[in-house]
């Protein structure tokens, strides 16, 4: 094979040298098959890791709803013509709730025509009804007085008077001073009056009016207690002085010792709480709600206990000097078998009957709280949850002469109570488990 060779200087023989295009491709080459090397190796690394995972499958959100109904089969109320001074004609018309959230309703009309509304009064009175659509014949209006116009009557004035929206119309009442709040399955029936005046100017004028109910979810937390009628509540939201006002004006109590009021409360929509040091705060608020025998009742309120110790902390009671009898709400003790939970008790001289809530309350937390008695059986509701109902022969003693007391026994003899307490009401009936729950959704944070 001939070679050939570039002699070099003093006889010796160069080494072979390959262009240097050739070197920088073997280079490129071999940095190629490096990269390639390595990405197979970080591929293989990340198919062989190891791994683990955990899930929290199954959640669910809903939103309440806000359902209203009539039973007008889409007629109207009225189809008048031919109206003389003086005459008039009524109908009636119900009205179903069937929505899951409290609600406000508002009666309101919108109007076309000439301008006849202005010339004819228009009466609304509320209460039910046993008959059809636009028959008045079994109607029976409410017996309240909801606005010093007679039984059952709503609304008094022109057509044209009544407002024509949902803020400027009608409120719905449950009293002359508190509106009702709407729940599921609530139904009324209403009679609208129509008479026309005895003007000239209503010569040949019309109006087709539209007459519309409205509802809206309530999150205003005293409309829904209050819509519940209980016997007082005190709100306990001054924000100084020594007067625990009873929104119901029956038994308006007094901070003694220095209860902080104040406070910022822990419910949805309130304004201010109570706070009771647990060394001598107590708040008295008269000589009422004893509910000697086996009358029925409720109690509800929202506390947020301090720290747990070794003391019984009452809440609220209405006793003779314990254990004389009565009946009260504390927060065991460190050492009861259910430390710091909620004990509901009924006592007469021959003995207590307990209901004890189990969970214990933790310090900086609030919570609702509904004893219910019903003649038999007591009932103890921690935010609503599935009651603990205890059956009891207790027959409680009269406690006349003793005060309805926050923060202590009526006695003030000591079981002082540590923490904030807000939203107290009592009711002179059992309150239902959808009541409690719907009073613990509007005060829920």
């Amino acid at each position: 094979m001939a070679t050939a060779e570039r002699p070099i200087e003093g006889g010796m023989r160069a080494a072979y040298r390959p262009p240097r295009r050739l070197t920088r491709l073997r280079v490129l080459a071999t940095f190629a098959v490096l990269a390639l090397l390595a990405g197979m190796l970080l591929t293989r690394s990340t198919w062989s890791a190891f791994s683990a995972t955990t899930s929290n499958p199954a959640n669910s959100a809903a939103a309440g709803t806000v359902v209203l109904a009539d039973n007008d089969a889409n007629g109207a109320m009225f189809n008048l013509s031919g109206m003389t001074p003086g005459s008039s004609a009524s109908s009636c018309i119900k009205v179903t709730y069937s929505g899951t959230l409290p609600a406000l309703v508002h009666l309101y009309q919108t109007s076309g025509g000439s301008g006849l509304g202005s010339y004819l009064d228009l009466t609304i009175t509320r209460g039910s009804s046993s008959t059809a659509f636009a028959d008045c014949s079994g109607f029976t209006a409410d017996t309240t007085d909801y606005a010093g116009l007679g039984q059952g009557i709503l609304f008094s004035g022109t057509l044209a008077s009544l407002g024509g929206t949902y803020a400027a119309g009608l409120s719905d009442q449950r009293s002359a001073t508190v509106p009702e709040i709407w729940t599921a399955n609530e139904v009324h029936a209403y009679k609208l009056t129509l008479a026309l005046r005895n003007n000239n100017s209503a010569q040949s004028a019309t109006v087709t009016p539209t007459f519309t109910w409205e509802a809206r979810n309530s999150s205003v937390y005293s409309d829904v207690i209050l819509s519940d009628q209980p016997a007082s509540y005190w709100k306990l939201d001054e924000t100084s002085g020594t007067t625990a006002t009873d929104a119901l004006g029956v038994a308006n109590g007094t901070h003694l010792n220095g209860v902080s009021v104040n406070q910022t409360s822990g419910v949805k929509n309130a304004s201010k709480a109570a706070s009771y040091d647990g060394t001598d705060d107590r708040t008295t608020l008269g000589d009422v709600y004893g509910f000697s025998g086996t009358t029925s009742y409720s109690v509800e309120f929202w506390v947020n206990p301090t720290a747990p110790n070794t003391q019984y902390r009452m809440i609220i009671a209405k006793t003779l000097a314990l254990p004389g009898g009565g009946w009260y709400f504390y927060v065991a003790p460190t050492t009861s078998a259910t430390p710091n939970g909620i004990r509901f008790v009924r006592q007469d001289a021959s003995g207590t009957s307990n209901v004890d809530s189990g969970p214990a309350l933790n310090p900086g937390t609030w919570y609702h709280i509904v004893g219910t008695w019903d003649g038999s059986n007591m009932r103890l509701y921690v935010n609503a949850a599935a009651p603990v109902t205890l059956g009891s022969a207790i027959s409680l003693p009269a406690t006349t002469g003793r005060q309805l007391t926050l923060g202590t026994d009526s006695a003030a003899n000591g079981s002082r109570y540590g923490g904030l307490i807000d939203e107290v009401a009592i009711y002179t009936y059992v309150l239902s488990a959808q009541q409690i729950g719907e009073h613990y959704d509007a005060g829920h944070m």
